[in-house]
């Protein structure tokens, strides 16, 4: 009971800090709009470890002891307008460039762009992941993880049939 009103407790700022439709003034008029903007800082990535037992899910527990940190925007439908998100994409990605990111997936149709990106550092630890989703009309999507994990940390995880499933190992094996 304790754990649990602790963790309430530590949620609570981080949960009343993202911005959604219904707590904005601006999105008073009745229009199908979405804006979330939210951060979580790594202590209560930290914190989220706590709860995991570490004999039934150890993966789970070190994922979450590695996060530093998340931050995520969506922009839906009016706030996709206000945002200027078309105009947003090639900014961070001009950004992500001068921050010395490596691509790991592109994706880029006529409308829809889509791009996976990733910081390393020297010895070669992932430090940073970045998604980038920008379907051109009314939706925008960034998400970036900050972390530490190593090569064998993230083969590890990814051998875990619990956590991703039979189906990914068969859509990714070639």
């Amino acid at each position: 009971m304790k754990n649990l009103f602790l963790l309430i407790f530590c949620l609570l700022p981080g949960l009343l800090s993202a911005e959604t439709p219904g707590n904005s003034t601006e999105n008073m008029v009745e229009t199908s709009s979405t804006k979330v903007s939210l951060y979580v800082p790594g202590f209560l990535m930290e914190m989220g470890s706590w709860f995991v037992p570490k004999k039934q899910e150890p993966e789970l527990k070190s994922a979450l002891q590695k996060i530093r940190s998340t931050s995520i925007v969506v922009r839906e439908g009016e706030a996709y307008v206000q945002y200027n998100a078309s105009r947003k994409y090639e900014k961070k990605i001009n950004k992500l460039d001068r921050q010395q990111f490596e691509e790991l997936v592109s994706v880029t149709t006529e409308e829809e762009n889509v791009s996976v990106q990733l910081r390393q550092n020297k010895k070669n630890k992932i430090r940073q992941v970045v998604v980038l989703v920008d379907d051109g009309t009314s939706s925008f999507v960034f998400l970036r993880l900050r972390c530490n994990i190593g090569e064998g940390e993230l083969k590890k995880w990814m051998e875990q049939d619990e956590i991703f499933g039979e189906e990914i190992h068969q859509k990714i094996s070639i």
